[in-house]
């Protein structure tokens, strides 16, 4: 199995930067090999963590092997992404 620890792991779009209380917001992840190769790791998670503790945020495969990750904050404040 591939250890995601291991991979470079990208990240894109408005959801890292900005999101509105109660409203979806979204990013997606992309996991590369060593190689730089398009990786699909059957134990990649993403937390969000919001000031009032973890926001559901599941990660849907996509068809090209990258990840969207879709949440809605709830709280107003900072968010990290573990």
């Amino acid at each position: 199995p591939v250890n995601v620890r291991d991979l470079d792991i990208s990240w894109k779009g408005d959801g890292l930067t900005a999101g509105t209380v109660g409203f979806p917001s979204s990013f997606d992840v992309t996991f590369r090999d060593a190689d730089g190769n398009i990786t699909t790791p059957a134990s990649a998670q993403i937390q969000i963590r919001g000031p009032n503790g973890l926001v559901d945020a599941p990660l849907h495969k996509n068809e090209d092997g990258t990840y969207t990750v879709k949440y809605a904050p709830l709280s107003a404040g900072d968010h990290a992404i573990e």
